[in-house]
């Protein structure tokens, strides 16, 4: 690279070309947001299904008959 004078880092500056530098870091950055978010999203939504299946599994053997016969067994 090299040495830039401050009087053509200034002219860089002020000339109104774009820095790839910071966009290629906010580019990085987002990217890494999403993937975060995209996983923190992701452990949610298993928690909450995990919970709601073991709820399902529990009303599934839950029939009429079973409950009569819980009773049944209750009244002896």
């Amino acid at each position: 690279m090299s040495a830039l004078t401050k009087q053509q880092i200034i002219q860089v500056h002020y000339s109104g070309q774009r820095n790839q530098d910071t966009e290629s870091f906010n580019l990085i950055f987002e990217s890494a947001g999403v993937l975060i978010a995209g996983i923190v999203i992701w452990r949610l939504s298993t928690v909450f299904l995990r919970k709601k299946r073991l709820r399902s599994a529990n009303r599934k053997f839950e029939t009429a008959y079973s409950k009569e016969w819980k009773n049944r067994n209750k009244q002896k």
